[in-house]
């Protein structure tokens, strides 16, 4: 794949970010890999994209009940 297909390396990135909230292992992957799709997608400019890609990280957070002033003080 070429280094600069954003789009297919921001799907590439948002659907593992799937397989990895869909395990039951539970530690920051998923969202990490909803960062880097988002990345990708903002440098492709598809803005429905990057929409989902926040709003899962964002429901992320909340399923696992962190309090943003923690996760601004503490960067996780």
């Amino acid at each position: 794949m070429p280094v600069d297909d954003y789009e297919s390396l921001g799907y590439v990135n948002m659907r593992l970010g799937n397989i990895f909230r869909n395990s039951y292992i539970e530690n920051n992957e998923p969202i990490e890999r909803y960062r880097k799709a988002f990345n990708y997608y903002s440098l492709s400019g598809n803005k429905k994209y990057q929409q989902t890609c926040l709003g899962v990280i964002g429901a992320l957070y909340r399923n696992l009940h962190r309090d943003s002033a923690y996760i601004y003080k503490y960067g996780y």
